[in-house]
């Protein structure tokens, strides 16, 4: 967890260890290399979905045909309102002060650090034992928890000076790569190698634009870079060289784009500063659907 710019590292429980059923051929790698080739992934996350029918279910025809069209043919603010009403009856909601007061971070405290000189906007764990932060300062940092638990003396291992702010960072397990953005525009691909982060590969979004969140894909070309920017867009880049591959243009009116998730493979959801849900397909480069919050509240994680 972070508090500014100090990095508090707990022990919770068991170390969560990532397992690898399928060799990956190392994009990276010269054609000597031995490692195996990429197989295509075929596990897709399961649609989960709740119905609050029942709710609004009459008991006979004439209720039940008439709460559909109040549903269907009212506008959007009674629609809202409906809808809001329907998750209080099913999710009744605590106040917030309620909810907040008495917590306190969990675990046992093993080190702080404060290397970074300005916040830190985002923290990625690589593996079982090291993970990478980055800082308003400019600097992605990588750090060994191992080293922790055996030594008083809490440094980190490797820094990358980026330049600006930076925004994202997002790892891949199977090529064993982190991305990192900042808002001066600037997006590297970097990977831990004994007490250093290489430079694996660089690119640059047009002048006044910057990646704000990232992710993988997975598309014809093989994985590709997922870079949600400043000016609405999604851009597609090849993970090899950064070489820009497509990108789709989002509405304007959904607002500014706050972050993003993707499943490394076929789907990513856009979150907006207007509540809005983007799903974007990463095979095919298109926008499907879209959500939006009935309160229309910032989303600030997806």
């Amino acid at each position: 967890m972070t508090l500014g710019r100090i990095i508090q590292l707990r022990e919770i429980g068991a170390a969560l260890k990532t397992v690898f059923l399928t060799p990956v051929k190392d994009p990276w790698a010269g054609p000597g290399s031995s490692t195996a080739k990429a197989s295509d992934d075929a596990d897709t996350a399961d649609d989960n979905a709740t119905v609050l029918a029942d709710k609004w279910q009459g008991e006979g025809p004439e209720p039940a045909d008439k709460w559909q069209g109040v549903v269907q043919e009212t506008d959007r603010a009674m629609g809202a309102f409906l809808h809001k009403k329907a998750l209080e009856l099913e999710f009744p909601a605590q106040p917030r002060r309620q909810r907040l007061d008495g917590w306190r971070p969990q675990g046992t405290l093993l080190a702080e650090v404060s290397e970074h000189n300005d916040a830190v906007t985002c923290v990625v764990a690589t593996n079982s034992a090291l993970f990478m932060t980055g800082s308003e300062d400019g600097t992605v940092r990588l750090f060994d928890a191992g080293v922790f638990r055996k030594s008083a003396v809490c440094r980190s291992r490797a820094t990358h000076f980026q330049g600006g702010r930076v925004t994202s960072l997002a790892y891949h397990s199977a090529l064993n790569c982190t991305a990192s953005s900042s808002d001066n525009g600037s997006i590297c691909v970097l990977r831990a190698e004994s007490n250093e982060l290489r430079v694996l590969a660089t690119a640059t979004l047009p002048k006044g634009e910057h990646a704000v969140a990232l992710g993988y894909g997975k598309g014809p070309r093989g994985v590709s870079l997922v870079a949600c920017t400043s000016r609405s867009r999604v851009v597609f880049y090849g993970i090899v060289d950064l070489a820009e591959q497509e990108s789709v243009e989002l509405d304007p009116s959904l607002g500014l784009v706050t972050s993003m998730a993707s499943d490394g493979a076929a789907l990513a959801v856009v979150g907006t500063s207007k509540g809005c849900l983007q799903l974007i397909d990463t095979r095919f480069r298109l926008a499907l659907r879209q959500y939006r919050h009935f309160m229309s509240h910032y989303i600030s994680t997806v």
